[in-house]
């Protein structure tokens, strides 16, 4: 019987779903993510958690720690399919005088979830190194997102108005800011980025952490990685190859996660090495953010949220 993956057909991830990298020993059936009729990403998202709909995922890191935390039946993989700064990610109203990250606080921020992973980083990322009171913040949380449904800690310390359509809300001037997933979007006549030369920003905090973060993670159930031994090793092989080949054939002119990839290179982020070791800063730091942000309440030990490979 084959083995359900769930990921975007994109970046690495795409030589497994056309077959130019197997997992070794096992027959492996994808599912676009972005691609199903009636769904969603958010919705896939969200199905997983409650449902475990699939044997493997490409889930938001923030999503598994949640999960792990909360006793549900997975484990990740050490195969991290996409890499993000979210700095590049928050959009700002032109016509709210907002000018760095300080300017941020008391602000009406959209969100497209309250723990979805951007914000969790983004709010890390404010605190130690930019100084930010992101308590401050009034968080208009878009609905449907990646943890609807989910009954997951939600601190008292958060102000939080569950809303739709945030990107209207922004444009418009209802809100202020909006944290966006996947680098966020071309600037308009009505918004901006918070951080318009965000490469500096992005080098400045990789000088300072040595983090160019993990946005997403392979998570597997349990009852699959014991109904198939090696399956841990064999995936985590494949996108390691995958990962090669993809950061040696992406043009310049490709973007990854919305950061350019001649940019990548040139800062010497691309090519990538996959796997635990290469990213480990990365995982420890998001597990230190999310932890201190209240949704966990376990500061996991990295190596005890990897399968063994």
């Amino acid at each position: 019987m084959a083995i359900t993956m769930a990921v975007n057909e994109r970046y690495d991830a795409a030589y497994l779903v056309n077959g130019s990298v197997p997992v070794k020993g096992f027959d492996i059936q994808y599912v676009d993510y972005a691609a199903v009729e009636g769904k969603t990403v958010a919705d896939i998202f969200s199905d997983q958690f409650n449902n475990l709909t699939y044997d493997l995922i490409d889930w938001p890191f923030t999503n598994y720690l949640i999960a792990k935390d909360m006793g549900k039946p997975v484990i990740a993989i050490p195969a991290f399919p996409t890499l993000f700064n979210p700095l590049r990610g928050p959009m700002v109203n032109r016509s709210k005088g907002i000018k760095g990250a300080k300017d941020l606080e008391g602000r009406k921020i959209g969100v497209f979830g309250l723990a979805f992973n951007p914000a969790t980083w983004l709010r890390g990322m404010f605190q130690h190194h930019y100084g930010v009171d992101f308590d401050s913040f009034q968080y208009y949380e878009n609905e449907p997102n990646s943890m609807t449904g989910v009954d997951f800690p939600r601190p008292d310390r958060y102000k939080v108005e569950r809303t739709q359509g945030i990107m209207k809300m922004v444009s418009e001037g209802d809100i202020d800011a909006v944290i966006m997933a996947d680098g966020g979007i071309a600037p308009t006549d009505t918004l901006d980025r918070l951080f318009p030369d965000y490469w500096s920003e992005i080098q400045a905090y990789y000088d300072a952490t040595g983090i160019l973060p993990t946005n997403s993670v392979v998570v597997v159930k349990e009852e699959t990685l014991k109904a198939n031994p090696g399956l841990a090793k064999a995936v985590a092989d494949a996108f390691a190859e995958a990962w090669a080949r993809y950061s040696q054939d992406a043009a310049d002119d490709d973007e990854h996660m919305g950061l350019e990839v001649a940019e990548l290179r040139r800062r010497g982020f691309f090519p990538h090495t996959d796997g635990l070791e290469a990213n480990r800063k990365s995982v420890e730091k998001i597990v230190q953010y999310a932890h201190e942000q209240g949704f966990i309440k376990t500061r996991f030990n990295v190596d005890d949220l990897f399968a063994k490979v």
